[in-house]
């Protein structure tokens, strides 16, 4: 999924398959990603340090 210059925030991706997903151009700032699966340590660390919330660990 590259979805370029995509505004989620506040979205929820609870329970969502995120495979090979680009968030590099998303704003994230309070989108929820309980029990997200597919994300890398990488996409984890990025979310977290753009405020997204619920990361899985």
């Amino acid at each position: 999924m590259d979805l370029v210059d995509t505004d989620v925030i506040h979205a929820n991706f609870k329970d969502t398959q995120l495979m090979d997903c680009d968030f590099s151009s998303f704003r994230v700032k309070g989108a929820c990603f309980t029990d997200a699966q597919g994300l890398t340590c990488q996409h984890k660390q990025w979310l977290r340090v753009y405020e997204a919330l619920n990361i899985p660990a």
